[in-house]
């Protein structure tokens, strides 16, 4: 269905296999996304959110949004922050600066430990995406919500 102006758009990609990502169309024009998941990391020209924001004419997003630090709603969200920067980040809920700098640390500790549901690949795509996110922040182009 493609998006008309005026309306609200919402598209979901990938339910009910591992991972997902919504895309959000605003009234205004305007477009987010909640959570990102991208099977391949090695390529951010092969990541499939960035290619259908791409494919809907989207250059710029009004929002990314961030439910919860698992790796099926954040793979691939590096890519974005990279390619098509948002003017704000909504951080999940109960989350503090505090818990930004040790998450990487702690998911980091896991996958060297051997834990099999966290994948080094996957940490290294969070501190990239927590990166990007306190970069913005810090050049104020991206405002923390």
């Amino acid at each position: 269905m493609p998006f008309k102006a005026n309306e609200l758009y919402i598209e979901v990609i990938g339910g009910g296999e591992i991972g997902e990502t919504i895309i959000v169309g605003l009234p205004d024009g305007s477009f987010g996304l909640i959570d990102c998941f991208t099977p391949s990391l090695s390529n951010p020209d092969e990541n499939k959110i960035l290619a259908r924001l791409r494919e809907l004419h989207v250059s710029e997003l009004e929002f990314i949004a961030l439910t919860h630090p698992h790796a099926d709603h954040f793979r691939g969200m590096s890519h974005i922050l990279e390619k098509m920067p948002p003017k704000q980040f909504w951080q999940f809920g109960g989350s503090t600066k505090a818990l930004f700098e040790a998450l990487p640390l702690y998911l980091m500790a896991e996958a060297l430990a051997g834990s099999h549901k966290i994948d080094k690949s996957n940490v290294e795509d969070l501190k990239a995406t927590l990166r990007l996110v306190g970069e913005g922040l810090n050049f104020k182009k991206i405002r923390f919500q």
